[in-house]
């Protein structure tokens, strides 16, 4: 049996993705402001989105 929680966590991690917030329904998700590339996991009800990149000292 495939366990989609372990899938989609990876996934997320090779996608350069970083945990955002948990207990999130698709709904609750929807009607949310998350960053630009973010993605629900439905299988867990996590929101991951992009790494935050550091900026360059000047």
């Amino acid at each position: 049996m495939t366990d989609h929680r372990i899938l989609q966590r990876s996934k997320a991690k090779q996608d350069g993705r970083e945990l955002i917030a948990t207990d999130v329904t698709w709904e609750k998700f929807r009607a949310g402001k998350w960053p630009v590339g973010s993605t629900h996991l439905w299988s867990t009800e996590e929101v991951w989105g992009p790494v935050k990149k550091k900026e360059k000292a000047a």
